[in-house]
């Protein structure tokens, strides 16, 4: 199978053999102010072992928000393989109370719910969620 392989900027993260884009930082251009990189890895601020809150779009269109206390990328593997569905993009965000962000945004977009943690609304969803999880995580 090949990889794909993107430019520096559009670094992707490898999902079982498949690169997958990562949420970019917006741009002064843009209009969808998606997570930024610091928030994506949690370099800056993430503590050993507190959780990441994800956010992940799938094939399928359908979006699950979660949260982890383990590695986040091995969780949306094991996310993939569960599910069957193949995460397109994925957004990861660490605040200082992430069980609090999850179930905000679990409320949040309540009426989308189609079971447990999963939603539908795609990437539209996708979208909104990271923002508001980045808008939390910098506000908190």
């Amino acid at each position: 199978m090949n990889k794909q392989t993107t430019p520096d900027d559009e670094r992707g993260t490898d999902l079982g053999g498949r690169v997958d884009p990562l949420v970019r930082a917006p741009d002064s251009n843009s209009a969808t102010g998606c997570c930024t990189k610091d928030v994506l890895l949690g370099i800056d601020f993430q503590a050993k072992g507190s959780p990441y809150v994800y956010i992940a779009l799938c094939n399928d269109a359908s979006v699950k928000i979660g949260i982890t206390n383990r590695d986040p990328k091995k969780r949306l593997l094991e996310i993939q393989r569960t599910s069957g569905k193949l995460i397109k993009r994925y957004c990861l965000v660490t605040a200082l109370n992430n069980r609090t962000l999850e179930l905000w945004l679990h409320r949040k977009f309540s009426d989308l719910r189609l079971t447990g943690e999963w939603f539908s609304g795609g990437q539209e969803l996708f979208l909104e969620a990271s923002t508001e999880a980045k808008r939390m995580a910098i506000g908190w």
